[in-house]
């Protein structure tokens, strides 16, 4: 049996979606409104698995969400994600980078990142499953 811990969390930034190498009529093309600046209500839900450890749980609530606010709440929460990223920040590329981030952060605990869901709106994410499914 498999036990998965989630947390969600929510920061609020801006981004514009554009390739700088376009023009603005061609940025409007590809990306319609978003390629002017606006912001989101950021959701992002993390899932981990591990083993139950003798105090009953995979990991601490608490101690998951330490770790999430620290290398990605905290790092996007009220800021120009154009500015943080190399890539169009679209919700595929930063669920991308949140992925490596976390992955390189939980390689001191004892659980797996599975997925994690960002989404922009209420009814648009994107997901990324971290481990193949069996």
């Amino acid at each position: 049996m498999k036990i998965y811990t989630t947390i969600s969390t929510k920061f609020e930034a801006a981004h514009c979606l554009c390739l700088p190498e376009k023009g603005d009529e061609e940025n409007e093309k590809l990306f319609g409104k978003c390629s002017n600046l606006h912001g989101h209500n950021y959701k992002l839900e993390v899932s981990v698995s591990g083993d139950i450890k003798n105090d009953g749980m995979v990991i601490n609530f608490k101690r998951l969400k330490e770790i999430i606010n620290k290398n990605v709440t905290n790092y996007y929460d009220h800021q120009f994600i154009n500015e943080l990223m190399d890539k169009v920040p679209t919700a595929e590329n930063m669920c991308i980078e949140i992925v490596n981030k976390l992955q390189k952060a939980f390689s001191t605990e004892d659980i797996n990142l599975e997925e994690i869901k960002l989404y922009e709106t209420d009814t648009s994410y994107c997901k990324v499953r971290c481990k193949d499914e069996q």
